[in-house]
């Protein structure tokens, strides 16, 4: 045999078994990838459930506590039916900060996904008053029993006249 054959034919099997070699190592190279990532994965999943089964269990503690408060803030929240005093209610604080008027009840807009129920109302104010007896006014709205919130206020005078236009709705529970 000629001893270049020899040669060629020894580096054609020893490049064969390196390629044999090398495409072995990558196969298990991307196997072990794909192992390591489904691990990593699985890992994260259990430390997400045992962070959500820890939250679930500081909120059942919680809720105890939590249900002794329910009944105080139910009674803060207006009703349906204490919304029948909303107007005189108001006319008082009116009369209160001096001026005369008394709200329109307007349409009542059905709770939307995410919102509250809302009835809009209209409000005139009129009075030989100034911008502070409004702000009077407004302060104690805001300290009423109602949640009230004012959409546009226009002023105007006339002379020594104040009048005041108030658009709003008020929240029912």
């Amino acid at each position: 045999m000629n001893p270049k054959r020899i040669f060629i034919r020894t580096l054609g099997i020893g490049v064969g078994i390196s390629l044999v070699l090398i495409g072995g190592v990558w196969y298990v190279k991307a196997d072990i990838d794909a192992r390591s990532a489904a691990i990593i994965q699985s890992r994260a999943n259990i430390q997400n459930r045992e962070d959500s089964l820890d939250a679930l269990t500081a909120l059942q503690r919680e809720s105890e506590k939590a249900k002794g408060y329910a009944a105080q803030i139910d009674a803060l929240l207006t009703s349906k039916e204490q919304l029948l005093g909303f107007s005189s209610d108001i006319g008082l604080l009116v009369q209160q900060a001096g001026f005369s008027g008394s709200p329109k009840f307007k349409e009542e807009t059905a709770p939307t996904a995410g919102d509250l129920q809302k009835t809009n109302f209209s409000l005139t104010l009129e009075g030989q008053k100034n911008l502070s007896d409004l702000g009077v006014f407004l302060a104690s709205v805001e300290k009423s029993n109602y949640f009230v919130r004012f959409t546009r206020i226009d002023t105007s005078r006339d002379d020594a006249i104040l009048r005041v236009a108030l658009e709003g709705y008020v929240i029912a529970f």
